[in-house]
């Protein structure tokens, strides 16, 4: 079945431009990702392949075809899923065939605010009552350890959508609906409602979801943006059950819920250059949790101080990042984490974690760029690991 699978996705996204009179592009790559892993040698490869080719197109009717392959393996210690193709998108999209609608067919990762998936099946996306927006979706879930087998309908059901009204150019509302079955089980089965809003120069957010599955609410969140001259400020409030499927044996264990306070407040120092601070204060019932970030942003660097601290765990370090581009085809970079922690509260002693890395971008001939990195993990379970990227890729447009 895998080669069935794999052998149809190559013969479609290598002929489709022969089979029509077509236009689009591709991006191909190849990378390289050498490592050791508690001794184990590793020398992975990747070959990827993304494309979009518009088979007809009138006016505003457009057909067009879509994909995202990748396909992996393990040179040097191949796991039980080595070789792997995982198909992210292979769709056909039909594009205002009928009035103010899209019809997607095929392999889609279709979403709402209260649940995602991707799927092998059908979705539409429809405009055709004033101010409004209806999308629905239906198909069989991919499972993530099987990505070419394309799974039984009613066994592993996949389903939601939701409808948007406009209010007027400031206030949108929408009701969102979700349904996952795995193993003719249902795993996860929501509904919600969000509404958005604008006043001046503040953006308004809010959310609140219902499991249907355990007849319980799931969520509750207010978020909110304020823009003022070189200050951008967030606030957030938010409300969570533990996002768990009911048909996994964590369903069985007492999950903890918990209330988060987040702000998130940027200074802009001139056109480039703004001071940044996070800061997030978690509530849970056996005790609560802090973190945060201070530090500067910038075009071209960045530098920061992070913080964690609270049951039973602390985490302290800096990081930052830094870029150069020496011609208009060349840019080098690199980065550095340096932290202090620990995650039991029985133990006193800290622990460091290094990390690093540093690389180059070269562009070339045109629509080929090749990518060189290597990078430097140190912590309390590896004492020490060198590890080499590479990644080579090429863009194709057919006109």
């Amino acid at each position: 079945m895998r080669q069935i699978f794999g052998s149809i996705c190559i013969v479609l996204i290598i002929y489709t431009p022969a089979l029509f009179a077509v236009t689009g592009n591709s991006h191909l790559s190849s990378e390289v990702y050498s490592f050791k892993q508690d001794s184990i040698k590793h020398l992975q490869f990747y070959q990827a392949l993304q494309s979009r080719f518009i088979l007809s197109q009138q006016g505003k009717k457009k057909i067009d075809f879509s994909t995202y392959a990748r396909w992996r393996t393990d040179l040097e210690n191949k796991s039980t899923t080595d070789p792997q193709l995982f198909v992210y998108d292979l769709q056909l999209n039909f594009k205002e065939v009928i009035s103010s609608t899209q019809l997607s067919i095929g392999r889609q990762f279709r979403y709402s605010s209260i649940g995602s998936d991707l799927l092998d099946g059908v979705s539409i996306k429809t405009s055709f009552i004033p101010q409004s927006e209806l999308s629905v979706y239906v198909g069989s879930n991919v499972n993530r350890l099987e990505p070419d087998k394309i799974q039984n309908l009613t066994e592993n059901l996949s389903a939601g959508g939701y409808y948007k009204y406009k209010f007027s150019p400031n206030f949108a509302s929408a009701l969102n609906w979700f349904l996952k079955k795995e193993d003719d089980r249902i795993s996860s089965h929501r509904l919600g409602i969000d509404a958005n809003a604008k006043l001046a120069k503040i953006s308004l957010y809010s959310r609140v979801s219902y499991d249907v599955a355990l007849l319980s609410f799931n969520e509750f969140l207010v978020r909110g943006n304020y823009n003022y001259e070189k200050w951008q400020i967030g606030l957030e409030g938010r409300y969570r059950e533990p996002n768990v499927n009911t048909n996994s044996v964590f369903s069985i264990i007492e999950s903890k819920k918990y209330k988060r306070l987040r702000s998130d407040i940027q200074f802009k120092l001139n056109r480039t250059v703004r001071l940044v601070t996070q800061l997030r204060y978690l509530i849970y019932e056996d005790g609560n949790s802090t973190s945060g970030l201070i530090g500067i942003r910038g075009s071209h660097f960045s530098l920061f101080y992070n913080y964690q601290t609270g049951r039973g765990s602390e985490n302290n370090g800096v990081s930052g990042t830094v870029s150069h581009k020496l011609d208009k085809v060349t840019s080098l970079y690199a980065s550095a984490n340096l932290a202090r922690y620990h995650i039991q509260e029985e133990y006193d002693e800290l622990s460091d974690a290094y990390s690093a890395a540093i690389g180059g971008v070269r562009t070339f001939a045109g629509s080929w760029q090749v990518r060189g990195e290597w990078q430097y993990l140190r912590n309390a379970i590896e004492s020490y690991s060198s590890r080499i990227y590479f990644r080579l890729s090429k863009q194709f447009s057919i006109r």
